[in-house]
C-alpha cells in the first residue's frame, strides 16, 4: 500500500503542476520561450573539433606530453601536396614545382616553413667552412644537368621518402603550420575571447599582456586548407597531377562533412518525426507540439554544450539526432491521453492535467532509464565517448522538462476542437498481436531454450570481435581525401610520425658521440622490427640530429659517402653543429633545444589502424628505453601516439561502461518491477538483442570501432523502457485476471501497440542517420535501429515467453475476464503513447 500510495501523490504532484501551468499559459510561455532563446543565443559558440589529441580529455596524460612537445618542438602534422607527372626532374616540372612553392610561402596563412625539392637543404664544405643552402637555389638563372639532380637527390637519404619517393615518381610539398599561434583577447573580461574564429591569429598586441597563446585550432587549419584548395587548380594539369592530403587536411574536411551530415540528419529525422505523428494523431496539433517540443530540447542539449565549452567531436556529432528520435516519445506520451480523454463536452484543463497525471511519471522513470545508460559513458577516458554520454542525458532530461512544462500552457492557448469516439483498434493489428501472443504463450519453453541457446552461440562468437578504428573507415569511398590520403601514404612510406624525446639533461648533452650513436642504433632496431612485425608496419624514415650531424661530417670531407658518419669527438660534433647554426640555417630549431639537452627523433610510419599504432607504439617505446637506459630519459609522443592511445582507453571505458549500465538499469528494474527475480529475468530479452547484434557482427567478420561500441550501451538505456512497460501490463493484468496467458493477450492487444508504434519512430528517425554521408554515423544508425527491431521482437515473444513460465499465479478471482478490458478513465496510460489497455 505504501507504493500505491507513494504513486498516488506523484500522480497528485503532476496533476497540480499541469494545471498551474495550465491557468497561467502567456506568463510560462514567455518564460520557457526567453530560456530557449537563452540557449539559441549561444549555439554560435559551438565549433567543431575532430583532432586526434580531441578524442583525450584535456588532463590526459598523453595529450598533456603532446602539448609541451608541441611548445618546444613544434608541429609534426604536416599538409602534403603530392605530385606526380611524366617526369619529376625536367625544367618545366621543376619550373611548375617552384613557382607553387612560392606562392604558398606567399599566400597561405599560418604557415611556419614550406619544404619541397625547391628549398630542399643542400649542404656543402670546404676546409672549415660549411655552406647550408637550397637545393634549387640558383636555378634557373644558372643551367643545371638534370640528370646529376636526379642522381643527387636519389641517392641523398634525407630525402627519400620525403621529399621524394622511392621510384621517384612523386615528390612533395610539405607545409608545415605554426603550431602556437598569438591572438588578442577584444576585452580583459573575456577571457576566451581569443579562442574566437575572428581573433587576429598569428598577430600580437604592443604588450604581453595583451596577447594569449594557443595552439593553432580548426579555424586557422580551415584558413590554411582554403587557401591551398584555391591554388590547387590554378596548377593541376595532365602531367603535373597534385594529390591533397595530411592530418590537418583530414581532419578540416572530416569536421566540414560532420558539420553537413548533422544538419542533413536532423532534418530527415524531423521529416520522419512528422510523417509518424500525422499518423497518429490525424491532426496539425499533434504533429506541430511533438516537434515544438523536441526542437526546444536540442536547443537547449546544444546550447548548455555551447556554454559548456565543449566542441562537436566525431561521437557527438549525432546528438541532434539522437535527442529528436528519444525526445519525441514523452511528448506522444502526453498527447495521446489528451487527445482522448479531451471529448465533447468535456473540461479542457480536467483533459491536461489527467494526461498529465498518468503520463508523467512513467514519462519521469524512463527517461531516468534511458539517461542512466547514456551517463554510464561519462568516466571515459576518451572525451569524445564521456561528451556523448553526458549531453545525451541532458538532451534526454531536457526533452522531459519541456514536455511537462511546454506541452500545459500550448494546449491551454491553442484553438483545438475535442475530439470524436475512437474508431477502435486495426483488426489487422489485432490479429497480428494476438498471433504473437498465442505463439509466445503455446509455445515458452521452445521460446526460452532458443534465446539462451541464441545467447550462448552470441557469447561463444564475441572473442572473435576485433577493434579496428581506423581514419579511413570514417570517410566514404566517395570522398577525394580518402584515395590522396591513400597514395601518398603508399608513396611516401608514412605520412604520420611518433615522436621520441631523448632527455639528457644536462648542457649540450648531445654533443657525446656515445649519445648520437645510441640514437642511430635505435633507429636501426626499430626499422628492422617494424619490418619484422609486416610489411605494413614497415618504418621507412626516422628524422634526427644524427642526420644532420652525419651530412655537415660528409660536406666537411669532400662529400664522401664514407664520411656520412657520427664524428668520434665530441669537440668535431660540437664544432660541426656551431658551423651550422652559423650557417644561418633555423633547421636546427625543430629538431633540438637550445641547450642541446633534449632532441627529438621522429619517426615516419604508415597510418595504420589504432590497433597497429598501439603495436608500433609499444616497440618503439621498449626499444628506445633499453638503448638509451642510464644514459638519457625517453619518452614517446606524437599524434599517432594519441591515435594509439585510443585503443586501451575505448576498451577500458567500454567495458566500464557496459558494466556500470547493466548493473545500474537492473537496479531501477528490480525496484520498478517490484521483484528481484522478475527484475533480473527482463533484463534478458534486454541483452540479448544487443549480444545478438555483436555476434552477427563477429560471424560476418565486421570489426568494432568507436561508434559501435557505444551501441550497447545506448541501446540498453533504450530498449529496457518497452520492457518496464510490458511487465508493469502484464502484472497488472496478470493481478485481474489469474491466467499469464491472457494476461499476455491483453497487454500485447494494449500496451503492445504503444511498443509498436514509439519503437518505429525511433527507429525511423536513427534510420535517417544512413543519409549521413561519414560511414561511422551511417554504421551506428544502421546497427541501432536493428537492436531496436530485435528489442521490440524479444519483448513480444521472449518476454511473454518467459513471464508465463516464471509468474507466480495469484488467486483466482471470483470473476473471469477473456476479452479485453475497455478503457477506463482511471486506468494507467500507455507509457509511451499513453495509450489505455
Amino acid at each position: 500500500m505504501h507504493m500505491k500510495s507513494a504513486k498516488a501523490a506523484i500522480e497528485a504532484g503532476f496533476e497540480r503542476w499541469a494545471l498551474a501551468l495550465y491557468r497561467r499559459p502567456r506568463v510560462t510561455l514567455l518564460v520557457l520561450a526567453a530560456l530557449t532563446g537563452f540557449f539559441l543565443f549561444q549555439m554560435p559558440r559551438l565549433d567543431f573539433d575532430t583532432s586526434s589529441e580531441s578524442l583525450l580529455h584535456a588532463d590526459d596524460p598523453y595529450r598533456l606530453a603532446y602539448d609541451r612537445f608541441r611548445e618546444d618542438f613544434g608541429q609534426d602534422r604536416n599538409i602534403i601536396l603530392g605530385i606526380t607527372g611524366p617526369n619529376i626532374f625536367s625544367s618545366e616540372f621543376l619550373g611548375r614545382l617552384q613557382a607553387l612553392h612560392r606562392e604558398i610561402e606567399e599566400t597561405v596563412p599560418h604557415v611556419k616553413r614550406v619544404k619541397s625539392l625547391v628549398t630542399a637543404r643542400h649542404v656543402t664544405g670546404e676546409n672549415d667552412f660549411l655552406h647550408v643552402g637550397e637545393l634549387l637555389e640558383s636555378w634557373p638563372e644558372e643551367p643545371m644537368d638534370m640528370g646529376q639532380l636526379r642522381q643527387q637527390v636519389m641517392e641523398n637519404p634525407f630525402y627519400r621518402n620525403f621529399l621524394i619517393s622511392e621510384d621517384g615518381d612523386l615528390t612533395a610539398i610539405v607545409i608545415e603550420t605554426d603550431a602556437v599561434i598569438a591572438s588578442a583577447p577584444a576585452s580583459n573580461d573575456e577571457v576566451l575571447a581569443g579562442f574566437s574564429d575572428d581573433a587576429p591569429a598569428g598577430k600580437t598586441g604592443s604588450g604581453a599582456s595583451d596577447t594569449e597563446e594557443r595552439f593553432i585550432g580548426a579555424p586557422e587549419i580551415r584558413e590554411i586548407v582554403d587557401a591551398v584548395t584555391r591554388l590547387i587548380p590554378r596548377y593541376q594539369a595532365p602531367d603535373f597531377q597534385i594529390r591533397f592530403s595530411g592530418s590537418p587536411v583530414v581532419v578540416d574536411l572530416f569536421n566540414r562533412a560532420v558539420a553537413t551530415d548533422m544538419t542533413r540528419c536532423a532534418l530527415y529525422t524531423l521529416v520522419v518525426i512528422t510523417l509518424a505523428m500525422g499518423l497518429l494523431f490525424r491532426r496539425v496539433s499533434g504533429v506541430c507540439l511533438p516537434l515544438i517540443v523536441v526542437t526546444a530540447s536540442v536547443i537547449s542539449a546544444l546550447g548548455i554544450m555551447a556554454m559548456a565549452g565543449v566542441k562537436i567531436k566525431i561521437m557527438t556529432a549525432i546528438l541532434p539526432v539522437f535527442i529528436l528520435c528519444v525526445g519525441v516519445a514523452d511528448s506522444v506520451h502526453v498527447l495521446t491521453i489528451f487527445f482522448r480523454e479531451y471529448r465533447p463536452g468535456a473540461s479542457r484543463a480536467e483533459a491536461v492535467a489527467h494526461a498529465m497525471g498518468h503520463s508523467g511519471l512513467p514519462v519521469l522513470l524512463t527517461s531516468l532509464t534511458t539517461a542512466a545508460g547514456l551517463l554510464s559513458f561519462s568516466f571515459a577516458e576518451i572525451s569524445a565517448i564521456g561528451e556523448m554520454g553526458i549531453f545525451s542525458a541532458v538532451g534526454v532530461f531536457m526533452a522531459l522538462f519541456y514536455t511537462i512544462c511546454l506541452l500545459p500552457p500550448l494546449l491551454a492557448l491553442l484553438p483545438l476542437r475535442p475530439g470524436r469516439a475512437s474508431a477502435g483498434h486495426s483488426r489487422a493489428m489485432d490479429r497480428v498481436l494476438s498471433g504473437l501472443a498465442r505463439f509466445a504463450t503455446t509455445h515458452p519453453k521452445k521460446i526460452v531454450a532458443g534465446g539462451v541457446f541464441l545467447m550462448i552461440l552470441s557469447l561463444a562468437l564475441l572473442p572473435r570481435l576485433r577493434y579496428v578504428d581506423h581514419v579511413l573507415n570514417y570517410f566514404s569511398d566517395r570522398m577525394q581525401v580518402k584515395h590522396d590520403m591513400v597514395y601518398i601514404d603508399r608513396e611516401l612510406r608514412g605520412i604520420i610520425s611518433f615522436e621520441v624525446i631523448v632527455d639528457t639533461n644536462r648542457e649540450n648533452g648531445l654533443h657525446e658521440p656515445d649519445q648520437l650513436r645510441r640514437i642511430d642504433d635505435a633507429a636501426r632496431q626499430v626499422k628492422a622490427e617494424s619490418a619484422a612485425m609486416g610489411p605494413e608496419f614497415a618504418v621507412a624514415k626516422i628524422f634526427s640530429l644524427t642526420d644532420v650531424v652525419k651530412e655537415i661530417n660528409q660536406a666537411l670531407h669532400n662529400d664522401d659517402p664514407a664520411f656520412y658518419t657520427i664524428p668520434e669527438e665530441r669537440r668535431l660534433v660540437a664544432q660541426e653543429l656551431l658551423l651550422f647554426e652559423n650557417s644561418g640555417s633555423d633547421e636546427l630549431e625543430p629538431v633540438v633545444d637550445t641547450t642541446f639537452s633534449k632532441t627529438r627523433v621522429s619517426i615516419k610510419v604508415p597510418w595504420l589502424d589504432s590497433v597497429g599504432l598501439y603495436r608500433l607504439s609499444e616497440q618503439i617505446r621498449r626499444v628506445f628505453e633499453i638503448t638509451f637506459a642510464g644514459h638519457a630519459d625517453t619518452s614517446l609522443t606524437g599524434m599517432s601516439l594519441i591515435l594509439a592511445r585510443t585503443l586501451p582507453a575505448t576498451l577500458s571505458s567500454m567495458e566500464q561502461s557496459y558494466l556500470l549500465a547493466a548493473v545500474v538499469i537492473s537496479v531501477l528494474m528490480v525496484l520498478l518491477a517490484g521483484d528481484i527475480r522478475i527484475g533480473l529475468l527482463a533484463m534478458f530479452p534486454n541483452l540479448l538483442p544487443i549480444l545478438a547484434v555483436m555476434g552477427a557482427l563477429a560471424a560476418a567478420n565486421i570489426h568494432l570501432d568507436m561508434t559501435v561500441l557505444m551501441i550497447g550501451s545506448i541501446a540498453i538505456g533504450l530498449v529496457v523502457d518497452d520492457t518496464m512497460h510490458f511487465i508493469h501490463h502484464f502484472r497488472r493484468h496478470l493481478d485481474r485476471v489469474g491466467d499469464p496467458a491472457a494476461a499476455v493477450r491483453l497487454t500485447l492487444l494494449g500496451a503492445g501497440r504503444a511498443l509498436l508504434i514509439t519503437t518505429l519512430v525511433l527507429a525511423g528517425g536513427f534510420l535517417a542517420l544512413t543519409a549521413a554521408t561519414m560511414p561511422h554515423m551511417v554504421r551506428f544508425g544502421l546497427l541501432l535501429t536493428l537492436v531496436l527491431v530485435l528489442a521490440l521482437a524479444a519483448d513480444f515473444i521472449l518476454a511473454p515467453a518467459l513471464m508465463v513460465l516464471t509468474a507466480k499465479k495469484p488467486p483466482v478471482p471470483h470473476y473471469e475476464i477473456i476479452t479485453p478490458v475497455p478503457v477506463q478513465k482511471d486506468e494507467p496510460p500507455d507509457r509511451k503513447t499513453g495509450t489505455h489497455d
